[in-house]
């Protein structure tokens, strides 16, 4: 059952509120998003602090993603134990795989490398099952 929609008009933007999500710049907001934000020419901006404003956020919720401005900048998020940085352009960072077509590189600045039925190790060409 949909509640009652309310239209509340700020500064030249219409936010819409259901009973079950919110939508900025839209009159319907997805029904699998609690919040949407629609808009073609700008984007959204995170709360941006430093690390040490980061760092005084008391009892962070897991998932709570921020810009850190200073020291490492970047999108941090909070994993329930620890600040995490999301990632970095160069993925010195992060433990995510490349996949390329059909095949599947580590970390650019790693050594493995698994292409349809070849691993290599030392080498991105592997020239056998195990090379």
């Amino acid at each position: 059952m949909m509640g009652r929609n309310i239209i509340i008009k700020l500064l030249c933007s219409t936010i819409i509120c259901t009973t079950q999500n919110v939508g900025i710049g839209t009159s319907i907001p997805h029904p699998s998003a609690k919040l949407e934000v629609f808009d073609t020419l700008r984007g959204i901006l995170i709360p941006r602090l430093t690390k040490s404003q980061r760092n005084s956020i008391t009892n962070p919720a897991p998932g709570l993603l921020i810009f850190q401005t200073n020291d490492t900048a970047g999108f941090w998020y909070w994993d329930g134990n620890k600040w995490v940085r999301l990632f970095d352009a160069n993925f010195s960072q992060d433990n995510d795989w490349i996949v390329s077509g059909n095949s599947l590189y580590s970390r650019p600045d790693s050594t493995v490398t698994i292409v349809p039925g070849k691993i290599g190790i030392g080498t991105p060409n592997p020239a056998a099952p195990l090379h």
